[in-house]
């Protein structure tokens, strides 16, 4: 079984009867409601918005500031949120979102992983489409204010897939 994420509090040396540095450990709190629920608003506004491409409910899930780090960038917005699903969606029309896997949550704070998978059958960021059915992962880890999601720190596997599933061009 997977030990629970602990905090550790570091004991000054001068403090310790034998003079090292000891490590004492506080069992990680309890879920609260609200990172139940927050848990829970990442898994239905990955099935709604990215999976079914309910743009509509962007606002629902979204701060109006919210703010994606990725790729050395920051993107923000709500119009950004809905022209990436728009990109996405575009070029892989048939995107399922497999799996989202909760790997560690803190107050406000939530790290987790999503499986998807499609066929890539329009450009995407400059990458032709290959006809070909990809399955990517994201690593994302999301803060809240209050019930919304203001940010996220993501890294994907996606054009790495992309680039994978190219024919090779023939000289």
């Amino acid at each position: 079984a997977a030990r629970a994420f602990q905090t550790a509090h570091a004991v000054p040396a001068e403090d310790c009867a034998v003079g090292v540095r000891q490590v004492l450990w506080k069992p990680r709190p309890k879920l609260t409601q609200m990172t139940k629920r927050h848990e829970d608003r990442i898994r239905i506004a990955n099935a709604e918005v990215l999976g079914k491409g309910d743009l509509d409910r962007v606002d629902e899930f979204f701060a109006t500031d919210y703010v994606l780090h990725a790729g050395g960038k920051n993107h923000r917005g709500l119009d950004f949120v809905r022209r990436f699903i728009r990109q996405l969606r575009s070029a892989v029309p048939d995107l399922r979102v497999v799996k989202v896997e909760v790997l560690s949550q803190a107050p406000g704070r939530i790290v987790w992983q999503r499986t998807l998978r499609g066929t890539h059958k329009a450009s995407l960021k400059g990458i032709p489409p290959s006809g070909q059915r990809v399955e990517w992962r994201d690593m994302v880890i999301t803060r809240f204010d209050g019930a919304k999601i203001a940010e996220d720190w993501a890294v994907s596997e996606l054009a790495g897939e992309l680039l994978l599933k190219q024919r090779p061009v023939r000289a």
